[in-house]
Formats: structure tokens, C-alpha cells, sequence
């Protein structure tokens, strides 16, 4: 099962995401109206009225310009002196606490954004600085403004990058509540569960999410990798063809239409598949590993080309980032055996074994050693 994936609308801690537009004028509620998939979506601005004290309309006004961490602090503060002065009006200290509610928000926003450069220089420990001030944001945004929802989800998620998985649920629980027509909110609880393995219930925030945001490839392609989770793999195909209707670019969505294809032995139409993801994706190391097994252990002998597999499995190998994996090797391995080669094959099984704990992985490693210590090749079962 791939590596959960959130949701946002900015890069948080190194995590790819959906990148929007920022979100611009002073604090207010969510926009009325289903909004836009992502957090491109603007806040709707709640003007302060002709007759508020200066100090507080100041601060609305550099609300609008503001653009950095020190710029907030300062609108922080001085929303913060105002919400706690008992001889304002009771209006004007409601105001405060919504325009300190937004500001916190937004310094947590672009401290995340900052984390995430910091992450791409190799900063890690600097950038985990950063996304505990910017929970700390999030968190005061509540305390001040127990309605915005965006605070709820921005905090979701960074509870989901931590590993805080029940109280990352809590807050996109929030968020749902808040904003029920939020899609990244159920696809992000969705996420959830598929890191606690519960896929019953991804696929039904998936539902929702593709229900509110129906031309939405990724989303297409998540519930489809939960579908093949479930062993539901007509499900799964549907959805892998819908996501390569709406994007027919997209290598990832091609990719795991033929590798469900393989799972059910379609062998033409994954044959089909991987040759068109691989002119979207020429480099993509999971569809060449993929299409190289199938090639090296088709049981429909028509479909098999052991050069070919053996060919693709090194370009797989070669397109790797970082070390190459057990996985990446075991396939390398069993294209080796497809051309009569076995010495490598033994080879690259046996550093296969001394790169993975997992106990299924090494049973079935050994297994096809065992093979190959007998000159015979894999080949899938009919």
C-alpha cells in the first residue's frame, strides 16, 4: 500500500502536495458555497465597521498586506491586547479574537511553507522546529476561533505528518463538521485510515471526496488503490480508467491501470497499459519494475520478452532514488532468470535477502532462489 499523502494547499514538512493560491484579506468565516478542491480558496473578508477604534481597524488594515512571520507577530499582539481589554466594547474584542484567529493561522501557513524549504535543503531538525510553531499556531487559531475550520485542517494535517493519527482524525472530524462541503477533508481522513489499515472506511470518505470533487484524478487513484487493497478489483479498475480519463498525462494513473490489469490477468490490456504509461513516464521507476515482471513471468508465453524485461528491470534499477529496494531487486532477479541467467539472478535474490526484514517478502525470495538453484525460471501462475 503506497505512503498516505495529505492534503493541503501548501507544501507541509516536505511533503508533496497540492500547491493554491494564497489566501488573501483580513480574517471572516469560509466562503459559503461548496469550495474549491485544495486551500486555494479565499476567505471572505469581514470588514470592520465606519465607527471602530483606530487601533483596531490599523490592524485590519495590515491584515491585508501582511506576509511574513514578524508582520503577524505583530498583528497577533495586537489583536491579542485588545480581545483581553475589558474596556472595549464587547464587539470590538469579538473582532479581535477573529482577527487574531486568522493571523495565527496564516503564521502557521507560511511557517510550514518555510519548513518545507528547509526540508528540501536537508534541515530537517531546523524544520521540525518550524511545524511545532506553526502546531502552536494552528492551535492558538482555535483557542481564539473555535470555528475556523481551516486552522482544524492545517492542524489535522500536521498531526498526520507527526504520526498523531487519533487526533488527526479528531481534527479533519472538526473540519468535516465545520465544513461539510471541504472534500480534501474526507480524502485526508481517508488517508488516515488507510495508515490504520481500516480500507472500509477510506473508501467511504473517498466516495465523499470524489462526490464533491468528481474531476479529481488523484482522488480517483487513491480510492482505486484502497479498491485493490480490498481485492475489489473491478472497482479498482473502474476507477484507475476514470482517473486516466480526466488526466491522460498522468503516468501514475496509467501505471496502476495496467498493474491491475496484471493483477486480473488481462494480459493484452496490461501489455497495452504499461507501453502507454511508459511514453508518459519513461522514467518512472514503479511502472518499469512493474511491466518487467510482467514480461519476465507472463504465463501467456506471448506476452513474455525476456530481453525486454531484463532491459527494463536495469532501467528501473538505474532510475532509482537512493538505494535500490529488495523489491526493485527481486524483479531485477527474476528478469535475469527469464533469460537463463542464472548466476545473477542468485546474485541479485541474495542482496535482496540482506535488504528486507519483511517475512512474506524473504519466503517468497527464497522460494524463487530455490528455483533458480535449479536453472528454472518464475512464471506466474495461470
Amino acid at each position: 500500500m503506497k505512503k498516505p499523502e495529505f492534503r493541503a494547499y501548501r507544501w507541509l514538512s516536505g511533503l508533496i502536495v497540492p500547491v493554491g493560491v494564497a489566501i488573501l484579506g483580513g480574517p471572516g468565516l469560509a466562503q459559503q458555497g461548496t469550495p474549491k478542491t485544495g486551500w486555494g480558496d479565499k476567505e471572505v473578508v469581514e470588514p470592520v465597521k465606519a465607527d471602530v477604534a483606530p487601533d483596531l481597524q490599523a490592524l485590519f488594515d495590515r491584515s491585508n498586506k501582511a506576509t511574513s512571520v514578524i508582520e503577524f507577530n505583530s498583528i497577533v499582539e495586537g489583536s491579542r491586547t485588545i480581545a483581553k481589554d475589558t474596556t472595549r466594547t464587547v464587539a470590538e474584542r469579538d473582532y479581535a479574537k477573529k482577527l487574531l484567529s486568522w493571523a495565527a493561522n496564516r503564521r502557521g501557513e507560511i511557517r510550514t511553507d518555510m519548513a518545507a524549504d528547509m526540508v528540501r535543503d536537508g534541515q530537517t531538525a531546523e524544520a521540525q522546529v518550524l511545524d511545532r510553531s506553526a502546531t502552536e499556531d494552528f492551535l492558538l487559531a482555535i483557542q481564539y476561533d473555535d470555528t475556523r475550520w481551516r486552522a482544524h485542517h492545517n492542524l489535522g494535517i500536521l498531526r498526520a505528518l507527526s504520526g498523531e493519527t487519533e487526533a488527526a482524525l479528531q481534527s479533519f472530524d472538526k473540519t468535516i463538521e465545520l465544513q461539510p462541503q471541504f472534500s480534501d477533508a474526507y480524502y485526508n481522513r481517508a488517508e488516515i485510515h488507510v495508515k490504520q489499515s481500516d480500507l472500509r472506511s477510506a473508501v467511504a470518505d473517498y466516495d465523499k471526496a470524489i462526490e464533491l470533487t468528481p474531476e479529481d484524478a488523484g482522488m480517483r487513484i487513491a480510492r482505486g488503490r484502497a479498491h485493490v487493497g480490498l481485492r475489489n478489483f473491478e472497482n479498482a479498475l473502474a476507477d484507475f480508467q476514470e482517473a486516466v480519463r480526466i488526466d491522460p498525462e498522468s503516468g501514475e494513473a496509467a501505471g496502476q491501470y495496467a498493474d491491475t490489469c496484471q493483477r486480473m490477468a488481462r494480459w493484452k490490456e496490461a501489455a497495452l497499459a504499461y507501453q502507454k504509461a511508459l511514453q508518459i513516464a519513461p522514467n518512472d521507476p514503479r511502472i518499469l519494475q512493474n511491466a518487467a515482471w510482467m514480461m519476465a513471468t507472463c504465463p501467456d508465453e506471448y506476452y513474455r520478452n525476456p530481453e525486454a524485461a531484463l532491459k527494463t528491470a536495469l532501467r528501473a534499477v538505474d532510475a532509482s532514488e537512493g538505494p535500490v529496494s529488495a523489491h526493485r531487486l527481486h524483479v531485477l532477479s527474476v528478469s535475469q532468470a527469464s533469460t537463463g541467467d542464472f548466476a545473477s539472478a542468485i546474485a541479485s535474490i541474495n542482496e535482496a535477502l540482506q535488504l528486507t526484514s519483511d517475512p512474506v517478502l524473504r519466503q517468497e525470495l527464497s522460494q524463487h532462489r530455490a528455483l533458480f538453484q535449479r536453472k528454472k525460471p518464475f512464471v506466474q501462475p495461470e
